[in-house]
C-alpha cells in the first residue's frame, strides 16, 4: 500500500541556492541591455480579448490579428497570402504606457518577448480552400474544453474575412458555421491552392486544429517573434488591428 502527500513549497521560505544566484546575477545585465532595446512602437493599447484582457480566447482580437499581420508580411518572399494566429499563443498586451523609462508608446524586445514567448517557428503550408474553411470549423474544441477554451478565436491577417455562426448545444459541445469566405474581396474556392503561414505549434495540429497537418508542403520561414520584431520595426507606429475581420452572426 502506497500514500502520497502534497507539501505545500512557500516561496518567502525558501533559500536562494548560492550557485544558481551566481549564474543569475552574471548573465541578468546582459540580458537587461538587450531587453530594454526598443524594438517599435504602437499608437494605442493592442489588447487581447475579452474583459479584462485577456480574460477570453472565443473573441477576435486586436493583439492576435496583429500577430498574423506579422506572420503574413513575413513571408510575403514565400508568397503567403493569408496567415492565423492561436489566441493562446500571445501571452500579454502590448501596453502603450511606459513600463520602464523606454517611452509611451515604445515596444522594448522583453515586451515584445512576453507578448510572444514561445519562440515557435514559422511556417507556410499549401493548403486548399475546403481545407481552409476546416480549419475555421476546428476553432470549436472537444467537449471536454471548459468555458471560455470552447471556442479558440484564431487571428487573422488584413484581407481575410468570413462569416461565423457558434452554435452551442445543451451538453457544451460547439459546431462553428463558416460562410462568405473572402481574400481581399474574392470569394475563397474551395479546390484552389493558398499559402498559408503558422507558427509551428498550429502547423502540427496544436489545440485540435489537426486540419493543418494535412498540408501539401510546408516551408519553414524562421521564429514567429522574429518576424513580430521585424513587423513592429518597419511598420512602426503601429496602430491596433481592427477587430472586423471576422462577421460574427450571433
Amino acid at each position: 500500500k502506497s500514500s502520497a502527500f502534497n507539501h505545500a513549497v512557500v516561496r518567502e521560505e525558501l533559500i536562494a541556492d548560492p550557485a544558481v544566484t551566481a549564474i543569475i546575477d552574471k548573465w541578468q545585465p546582459l540580458y537587461d541591455s538587450f531587453a530594454n532595446q526598443v524594438v517599435g512602437s504602437i499608437t494605442a493599447d493592442i489588447n487581447r480579448g475579452g474583459t479584462p484582457p485577456g480574460a477570453s480566447r472565443n473573441v477576435e482580437s486586436a493583439a492576435g490579428n496583429l500577430v498574423a499581420d506579422a506572420q503574413y508580411a513575413a513571408t510575403q518572399n514565400f508568397g503567403s497570402q493569408i496567415a492565423f494566429m492561436n489566441p493562446g499563443g500571445v501571452r500579454s498586451d502590448l501596453i502603450y504606457a511606459q513600463t520602464d523609462a523606454e517611452g509611451d508608446g515604445n515596444v522594448t524586445f522583453g515586451e515584445a518577448f512576453t507578448f510572444q514567448p514561445f519562440n515557435n517557428g514559422l511556417d507556410v503550408l499549401t493548403l486548399t480552400g475546403a481545407q481552409i474553411v476546416a480549419v475555421l470549423a476546428e476553432q470549436c474544441q472537444p467537449i471536454e474544453e471548459p468555458g471560455d477554451r470552447a471556442f479558440l478565436h484564431l487571428g487573422v491577417s488584413n484581407g481575410f474575412t468570413y462569416d461565423l455562426f457558434k452554435d452551442f448545444a445543451d451538453d457544451g459541445s460547439c459546431t462553428a458555421v463558416i460562410s462568405n469566405v473572402m481574400l481581399n474581396g474574392t470569394p475563397l474556392e474551395m479546390t484552389a491552392n493558398y499559402l498559408v503561414a503558422v507558427n509551428s505549434f498550429l502547423a502540427d495540429g496544436g489545440d485540435n486544429f489537426t486540419t493543418f497537418t494535412e498540408a501539401s508542403d510546408r516551408v519553414s520561414w524562421g521564429l514567429d517573434l522574429d518576424a513580430l520584431t521585424t513587423y513592429l520595426d518597419e511598420n512602426s507606429p503601429v496602430a491596433p488591428p481592427a477587430t472586423d475581420r471576422v462577421n460574427e452572426l450571433n
